[in-house]
């Protein structure tokens, strides 16, 4: 019994702390972006989830002699679905014409009176890939050669046509010119349809499901893959299926509840740091119950137990912090689709009755939802957040056998 009671204080505890969001100053997904332009002839490691806007990096790129740049761009370490491509040079969406997904034909082209027009080309392997775009080897063999094959990789070969050189200043902003993409990215396990196989990729569909994305990356990371024994399969359904309901919008129609559009860039950085906007952007959190990982969804659940009996005289609620010291206001931040993803922020939200309770004395608290492209999706999110600023406490009491089939993240 005593046993229990210390076990019941602190898992309540590590969960109300778990809810909290990560600190700190992260870099903002178009940062990463920019970095990731940068030449390197060892590209770091990055998987692209939902459907977001990046830049690929150089692996390799190439000036001829008659002043046409050639890049291999890698967009994304794995596999992509393709779908909802959208393509800009230097800010500029460009209207292309062509397949860029047929590496064997000429490519895609802009049109309808781009300035790049006559002097951009561009082919995307999504992965299956044997080889680079035969126009590559055809022009520049010396260079690319078939047998450079970046199989199992999302790639995009542009080529940019300098001549004449005298005129680069005037048709390109940067050099090399800044090129950005956007569709749909890596494909994912869906544990709830019987027609996939979590250890058959090829049976894997795009989706933006932030539960399921969440479970892609506890399972794919390349920093700490965890053996599919060791998840909690039927909470991460349970998290999917709560982030497929449908949530009907002021403006009409709906969307779903929680989705998540992300670039994991798996640098030299805790995992749980790299992984945590995942479940910030549907208001979960990681729990490991039994050596198991499990989550704990943003959703209202049912109360496991009714406490109806304890031991001793009372059951103790601990305040982990004062509420002077809690945030009274919150300050949101996201990446906008409807402005192709640039940074975005809400306007301040006031905690209801928080800014009185405090005499009027402002405390800010930044909700990063680098994860998120919705503007009413990040408007839910600041509301739980509003709800669990004030109220972090811990509970404890000792309480019977019928308590022991709790365990942390029990409602």
């Amino acid at each position: 019994v005593l046993s229990f009671a210390i076990t019941a204080g602190i898992s309540f505890l590590a969960q109300t702390l778990l809810r909290r969001r990560p600190s700190g100053q992260r870099q903002s997904q178009t940062t990463v972006s920019r970095e990731l332009a940068q030449p390197d002839s060892l590209p770091v490691v990055r998987h692209l989830y939902g459907s977001r806007l990046t830049e690929g990096t150089p692996w390799p790129q190439h000036n001829s002699a008659d002043n046409v740049l050639y890049q291999a761009l890698l967009l994304n370490s794995r596999p992509s679905d393709g779908g909802d491509l959208v393509v800009r040079v230097d800010q500029e969406t460009l209207t292309l014409s062509g397949d860029p997904f047929n590496l064997a034909g000429p490519g895609a082209v802009p049109v309808g009176g781009s300035k790049l027009e006559g002097k951009f080309r561009i082919w995307i392997g999504l992965g299956d890939q044997t080889g680079p775009p035969a126009a590559f080897v055809s022009e520049q063999g010396a260079v690319f050669s078939a047998s450079d094959k970046w199989t199992g990789l999302t790639m995009a070969f542009v080529t940019f046509d300098g001549k004449p050189i005298s005129s680069w200043g005037e048709r390109y902003d940067s050099s090399p010119p800044r090129v950005e993409i956007r569709m749909r990215w890596s494909k994912v396990w869906d544990p709830r349809s019987n027609s996939q196989a979590a250890d058959d990729p090829s049976t894997w569909a795009w989706s933006a499901n932030a539960g399921l994305i969440a479970l892609d990356a506890e399972l794919q990371n390349p920093k700490e893959p965890r053996p599919l024994r060791t998840v909690d399969l039927p909470a991460f359904r349970n998290l999917a299926n709560i982030a497929d309901e449908r949530v009907p919008l002021q403006a009409g129609g709906d969307e779903a509840r929680y989705e998540a559009h992300h670039q994991m860039v798996y640098r030299d950085v805790p995992l749980h740091a790299l992984i945590a906007p995942l479940y910030t952007a549907q208001a979960a959190f990681r729990t490991d119950i039994g050596g198991l990982r499990s989550v704990a969804p943003g959703a209202y659940e049912a109360p496991f137990l009714t406490l109806t009996d304890f031991e001793g005289d009372r059951i103790t609620f601990d305040t982990l912090q004062q509420s002077r010291n809690s945030a009274n206001l919150i300050l949101t931040t996201f990446a906008n689709a409807d402005n192709l993803d640039e940074d975005a922020g809400l306007e301040e939200y006031q905690i209801p009755g928080a800014l009185n309770a405090d005499n009027g004395e402002r405390k800010v608290v930044t909700l990063n939802l680098e994860a998120v492209t919705s503007p009413t999706q990040a408007m839910r999110l600041t509301k739980i957040e509003a709800f669990d600023v004030r109220r972090e406490m811990s509970i404890t009491f000792t309480g019977g056998p019928e308590c022991f089939e709790l365990v942390h993240g029990s409602p």
